[in-house]
C-alpha cells in the first residue's frame, strides 16, 4: 500500500507571488522542470518574498537532491491537479517514487 504525502520543500507550501497566482498549473510544471534540471534559482522565481528568504537556492537544491536517498528514485509523475485553498489557486503534481508517492504542492 503506497502512501501519498505532500512534498515539503521547507514549508509544505511553496508560496507564490500574487501576480503569478492565476496560472498555478503552468507554474507548478515550470517549478518541477527547473527542480529536475537543477535550476534552483529559476524555481525560486515563482516564490514570494517570504518563501525566497526562508528557502535559498542551495537549500532548495539540497532538499530536492536528497529525495532519492529518502524515498528512492522517481518512477513517474501524474498530471497537474488544479484546485483552491481558501481564495488562493493551487496546483498539485503527484510524484511516484520507489518507496512512496509524494505530491509537489504549489
Amino acid at each position: 500500500h503506497m502512501t501519498i504525502r505532500t512534498l515539503a520543500l521547507g514549508a509544505l507550501l511553496l508560496a507564490t507571488t500574487p501576480a503569478l497566482a492565476g496560472d498555478c498549473p503552468a507554474r507548478a510544471e515550470a517549478i518541477l522542470l527547473a527542480l529536475d534540471e537543477g535550476r534552483y534559482d529559476d524555481a525560486r522565481e515563482h516564490f514570494d518574498a517570504r518563501m525566497s528568504t526562508a528557502l535559498p537556492a542551495d537549500q532548495l537544491g539540497q532538499v530536492w537532491t536528497s529525495l532519492p536517498a529518502q524515498v528512492g528514485a522517481r518512477k513517474s509523475r501524474g498530471e497537474v491537479i488544479a484546485g483552491t485553498q481558501g481564495d488562493n489557486p493551487t496546483a498539485t503534481i503527484p510524484l511516484e517514487f520507489e518507496r512512496m508517492w509524494l505530491s509537489l504542492f504549489i
